[in-house]
């Protein structure tokens, strides 16, 4: 059901919980710690998916968090 996307890498696996909303004709997915908002029918097609970085402080945050060195924690 669905297609990946740029989204769904495996480099973003451990990034990539996210929170799942039911709506009347479709679910909502939205990244708890990547700015993607994705819309699905209930039979698994992606209607429509938006990079929330285009919201002017989320793409602040966005190029802040991205300007920090980024340390894996094991």
């Amino acid at each position: 059901m669905g297609k990946y996307t740029d989204w769904d890498q495996p480099d973003f696996k451990l990034h990539s919980a996210r929170h799942v909303l039911k709506g009347e004709q479709s679910f909502f997915i939205i990244g708890c710690t990547l700015p993607v908002f994705q819309a699905y029918s209930f039979d698994g097609k992606r209607i429509m998916e938006y990079d929330l970085r285009e919201i002017r402080e989320i793409g602040k945050a966005v190029k802040s968090y991205n300007r920090q060195p980024q340390i894996p924690t094991t």
